[in-house]
């Protein structure tokens, strides 16, 4: 399978596109839409199951059938990872924590969150995730699904030459084993929020990614429905998605949102239709690659601007929130380029 056919780049891309305009979602939600007394779309919650689903889905288009299923490639994968967004973390994180400790917003217990997060141990309790250390869970349990995903590949590997429809049958099973621990944790069997736990994520993550791997081995993805029946199917799907996630009247379990957000993956990658066209134009494709940045910093920047300007309104914070996101790439670009400039320079000497 290779990730760089015309077919599936274009699958790749509408993917990336949609995924910023959920990114935009959570920030609107962080932003203050949360506190708003009329009731308001749940932005946030919906962004982030569709972020895994996606992030699944993404990962079996690009990687399925590469894997080596060598015993220390999940490491080796990890570890690449690990430092492509470790810089990005820690320049979200550090300033917050000195914040934290000035205005005594629980600065020792941000800092053990942080530190168990950064060893992929998460704080595995509701109390040890503040608010102010929330690109941490997210660091984590991103990093748990991208450790896993080539065991998780070499048991549908397995299977699929033992069980017909192997793909299928580990895609329902794996939203079952999702929907089993959310209850668990909701509940209070193991005292986690499930919006945390790493093992929720990766469930929701390998539900997904078992999903892809069965349209891999269907021709959809080089060949999708077009025409009057792609933009059909895709506008029925996306109607469907907006009637029954967005409304805050409707409250439906994680499952059903995790469901619905494979119901928008699988219309852009088996379809070919007006929306995904839509999702695949230059501005949002341009956004995509700074998705990292803007999902660890943007949340941080807004604590930062209540302890400077306590007094903003939503849409002033959202405004500032963007600008103060667009500055953290240009740091962040800044920075990686005077490493490679340093770097380079050191071993030419």
């Amino acid at each position: 399978m290779t990730s760089d056919s015309g077919g599936r780049r274009l699958r790749i891309n509408s993917l990336s596109g949609i995924r910023v305009i959920f990114l935009f979602g959570i920030i609107l939600w962080h932003s203050g839409l949360a506190s708003w007394k009329t009731p308001v779309p749940r932005l946030g919650a919906l962004g982030v199951h569709f972020f895994f689903v996606c992030s699944g889905m993404l990962e079996a288009l690009r990687h399925e059938g590469t894997y080596s299923y060598q015993a220390g490639e999940g490491l080796k994968i990890c570890l690449y990872k690990y430092r492509h967004m470790l810089p990005t973390y820690i320049m979200v994180v550090v300033p917050n924590i000195l914040l934290s400790y000035y205005k005594g917003w629980g600065g020792k217990a941000i800092t053990r969150s942080v530190f168990f997060h950064l060893a992929f141990l998460q704080a595995w309790t509701t109390d040890n995730a503040p608010s102010l250390a929330a690109s941490s869970w997210f660091f984590s349990a991103l990093l748990f699904c991208y450790a896993l995903t080539p065991l998780i590949s070499l048991c549908l590997d397995k299977a699929s030459k033992r069980l017909h429809n192997a793909y299928a049958i580990s895609t329902f099973v794996l939203l079952i084993a999702y929907q089993f621990l959310v209850s668990a944790c909701d509940s209070g069997v193991f005292y986690e929020n499930s919006y945390y736990c790493p093992a929720v994520r990766f469930f929701e993550y390998a539900s997904a990614y078992a999903l892809g791997c069965f349209i891999n081995k269907t021709d959809y993805v080089e060949k999708p429905v077009g025409g009057h029946a792609g933009n059909l199917i895709q506008l029925c799907l996306f109607g469907v998605y907006l009637a029954l996630a967005i409304p805050p009247s409707l409250h439906w379990k994680k499952m059903i949102y995790a469901l619905l957000s494979m119901c928008l993956v699988v219309a852009l990658v088996c379809t070919r239709g007006v929306v995904s066209r839509i999702l695949e134009i230059q501005p949002l494709l341009w956004l995509s690659r700074y998705q990292t940045d803007a999902f660890f910093s943007h949340q941080n920047i807004i604590w930062w601007m209540i302890y400077l300007l306590p007094n903003l309104r939503f849409r002033q914070v959202l405004l500032l929130d963007l600008v103060g996101v667009a500055i953290f790439v240009v740091i962040r670009k800044a920075g990686q380029r005077a490493y490679l400039t340093l770097h380079s320079h050191s071993c030419r000497t």
